[in-house]
């Protein structure tokens, strides 16, 4: 354990400061209490803190640790860089062949946005962020203002996470310009090209490798949820009761309501996160492309393409298409109203 240049100054971590249930309060204990104390306090975020800073070689429970409070989007939870199997095994019910199994290594932490991003996390960033166009959501599948924003195009969600950066100070992931210098902006973001700082300490989507592993949450099953059910003979049924262990963790075609649900209304994975199964397909960074063979560090997609990435499944979507490898892809400019986005941020 290294003792030198502890860090004590917590101002980072609003651990204190979260509104919380008493639901949601007996889950913060278990994965936010790293000196298992019974309580989330400072030393607590001292402990974080000096991890984060390297002083500490290793916290306890730190993958779905509780990191940080933002005023707009909320718990985002921390999920430290690892390396894992990326893609479908072959024997994997209804794969597809572009799901070719890799050995990634992901070297950058992050904090994840605990939910996708709601309607009104739209509406309060657009509040204070005039800039930022109106709520695009379509009422008929999802009105409730916890339900998830959707029908938002690729270039909305990367202006969204540009504008939060910027409005809590933090320095922005995307630019028009391979030198950094020429930020994403309400004049210039539906034009590109796009180039995203991956060191920068703003909001940014996920490429497809760490949404795969948070998503994964260390499961090298179909889903996070051991769904013993799921084969190839009903991978695309949407009959209520088939999958009951999926239905406790995804809002799918199995289940939903007409459209969307409030966010978190399912079982969370391990790593503390919801919805990352069904309700909406997340918006990835990456462009459409093959895999990598082998293995490889930190891959971003391919170099150019017409289609971004998506994943995770939606509202209105069969098991297969929930699967935490299925590969989803969508023109940048295009609108689903079973299509929205969650945010990251590199630490």
């Amino acid at each position: 354990m290294k003792q030198s240049g502890l860090v004590f100054d917590c101002a980072l971590f609003l651990l204190l400061s979260v509104p919380l249930t008493t639901n949601n309060q007996a889950a913060e204990t278990q994965q936010g209490d790293l000196d298992q104390s019974g309580i989330i306090d400072a030393a607590d975020q001292v402990i974080l803190s000096n991890y984060l800073a390297g002083n500490l070689d290793s916290i306890p429970a730190q993958f779905g640790q509780f990191y940080e409070y933002n005023p707009i989007v909320k718990i985002l939870r921390l999920v430290p860089g690892g390396t894992f199997t990326q893609g479908s095994p072959p024997d994997e019910p209804c794969r597809m062949e572009m799901e070719a199994q890799f050995t990634h290594t992901l070297t950058l932490a992050m904090s994840v946005m605990e939910t996708e991003v709601t309607r009104q996390m739209w509406a309060d960033l657009r509040a204070v962020q005039p800039t930022l166009p109106a709520d695009p959501t379509d009422a008929a599948h999802g009105a409730g203002m916890t339900n998830p924003v959707q029908s938002v195009t690729w270039y909305e969600a990367v202006l969204y996470a540009n504008l939060l950066a910027a409005q809590q100070g933090l320095t922005r992931c995307y630019y028009t310009d391979a030198g950094f210098t020429t930020p994403v902006t309400a004049s210039n973001y539906t034009t590109g090209p796009f180039y995203c700082d991956f060191n920068a300490n703003g909001y940014r989507l996920p490429t497809e490798g760490e949404w795969e592993y948070f998503c994964r949450a260390g499961a090298t099953t179909p889903f996070w949820i051991p769904e013993p059910n799921y084969n190839s003979g009903n991978c695309a049924a949407c009959t209520s009761g088939l999958l009951p262990n999926l239905e406790s963790a995804a809002v799918f075609c199995a289940n939903n309501p007409g459209g969307t649900a409030a966010v978190a209304t399912k079982e969370a994975n391990p790593w503390g996160l919801y919805d990352t199964h069904g309700n909406v397909w997340e918006w990835c960074w990456d462009w459409f492309g093959d895999y990598p063979s082998g293995s490889a560090t930190d891959y971003r997609g391919a170099a150019a393409g017409s289609r971004r990435m998506n994943h995770g499944g939606g509202w209105n979507t069969g098991p297969n298409g929930c699967r935490s490898d299925h590969r989803g892809n969508y023109y940048p400019d295009g609108r689903l109203d079973h299509l929205g986005f969650r945010l990251v941020r590199s630490l």
